[in-house]
């Protein structure tokens, strides 16, 4: 191979080197072309996670917790062991399982502290706690989980996000965050406060101000597929299907539980029936499938676990907010200044991060306030910048409201990046070689 046909198929360290080399035709884009997927999706023949049957497959169940904070003080599962059709339990003092692991499968557990297998502690009503068993049927599991025994410690407990931030307030998760109940945002900052600019200037410079409050309650996802897995032991190696949008990440996951080479880990993700965030977010979401795995190589049998519908609810999107804003903007309509603040749940974004990245306003000032509660757990659906796109898109409309102007007018207005305008950016994409084009305009 030359050396201009291996720049040909290299990823590009600039992106004028992929633009070096444009095809004559084009076989998809602009052409009307059939989806690979479409027969078999449309005619029902397409297989998903859930369809996957093994012989010899088990089941696999794990209790929840009945309360929003709360601590197994004893537990029996004698009965649930003893019942016909059970073939094993896995308590949360079982002496093999780890302290605590990663069972994210998402970022590695960045941003997100281990946790352990099972948990002796509930953080929020629904949790998967405890204990978990596998039988003959999903039915089976589920009546065993009904005969195990649990003295229950019930704790304080924080449902309301500017409540768990107060001075005095219980610790929604003393285990882990044992110092108070708040959180900085999740990835992109490490202050609780983010200034760029003058805000303070900017206000003096504005003709008019205005001040208001608006917020966000939980919702949550539903896909017609719900979490599910497989997992079966080759030998030494596993072989696991998964519903999962990240399947390199849950291999790697899977990998380092277990002590195997990734390579030698078998991972399936067929159809997926929607998967858009939601539980493959959460930081428990391997959890199910490494106590599958667990249970496959004590049993020596396969295991499946799928989520009833209720459990799969157990979850709510990070745009659960409430936000208090102050902008002030001129006659014209250019935003001169922006003061926002937030209370949000755990695994919130910076509200804030369009202004900066997506508009030409320069003096902006942010306030965060990450909250720890025992809520459902907070995470992207669809999109982790839903924050970032509300605020955006309700400072637009008030302050058009208030002047008499087409809100999308003055969005265009305010285009830009880093406190730049778009001719500013035009010049760059000049120099780079890109036509000076404006799409949202166009």
């Amino acid at each position: 191979m030359n050396k201009v046909d291996r720049e040909k198929i290299i990823a590009p360290e600039h992106p004028m080197r992929a633009d070096a080399y444009p095809l004559s035709e084009y076989a998809a884009i602009g052409k009307r072309v059939r989806r690979k997927d479409g027969y078999e999706k449309a005619s029902g023949y397409a297989i998903y996670t859930s369809d996957v049957q093994v012989p010899g497959m088990l089941y696999s169940k794990i209790l929840t917790c009945p309360y929003p904070h709360a601590r197994i003080k004893s537990m029996d599962t004698e009965k649930a062991e003893a019942m016909p059709g059970v073939r094993a339990v896995l308590r949360y003092d079982d002496p093999a399982l780890p302290e605590r692991a990663d069972l994210s499968g998402h970022m590695g557990g960045a941003g997100q502290p281990p946790e352990p297998v099972l948990s002796r502690v509930g953080y929020w009503q629904g949790m998967p706690v405890g204990a978990a068993v596998v039988a003959d049927t999903d039915d089976m599991a589920n009546e065993a989980l009904k005969l195990v025994e649990i003295e229950w410690e019930e704790r304080p407990f924080n449902l309301d996000i500017e409540e768990a931030l107060k001075p005095g307030a219980s610790l929604s998760r003393p285990e882990t965050f044992p110092e108070n109940n708040f959180s900085l945002p999740y990835l992109h900052m490490h202050e609780a406060t983010l200034t760029h600019g003058d805000a303070e200037k900017g206000f003096r410079e504005a003709d008019r101000t205005i001040q208001f409050a608006m917020r966000r309650e939980q919702d949550t996802w539903v896909s017609p597929e719900r979490p599910c897995g497989v997992f079966r032991w080759n030998g030494e190696y596993p072989e696991v299907w998964l519903k999962h949008q990240r399947p390199y990440l849950s291999k790697r996951q899977i990998a380092n539980f277990f002590k195997v080479p990734v390579n030698r880990v078998t991972l399936h993700c067929l159809y997926q029936g929607a998967t858009f965030g939601g539980w493959s977010q959460v930081a428990l979401q391997l959890q199910p499938t490494i106590i599958a795995g667990i249970f496959s190589k004590r049993t020596g049998r396969p295991v499946k676990w799928q989520f009833s519908r209720r459990e799969d609810f157990c979850g709510c999107g990070m745009d659960h907010a409430r936000f208090k804003v102050k902008v002030g903007f001129k006659d014209s309509g250019e935003v001169t200044a922006l003061h926002a603040v937030s209370w949000y749940l755990k695994e919130g974004f910076s509200h804030t991060d369009h202004f900066v990245e997506n508009s030409k306003i320069i003096n902006i000032n942010q306030e965060s306030n990450g909250a720890i509660c025992n809520t459902f757990p907070a995470v992207s659906i669809r999109c982790e910048q839903l924050m970032n796109v509300y605020c955006f898109s309700a400072v637009m409309n008030r302050v058009a409201e208030a002047l008499g102007m087409d809100p999308v007018n003055l969005a265009l207005m305010h285009d830009g990046c880093d406190g730049r305008p778009m001719s500013e950016l035009g010049e760059w994409k000049k120099k780079l070689g890109f036509q000076d084009r404006d799409s949202l305009k166009e």
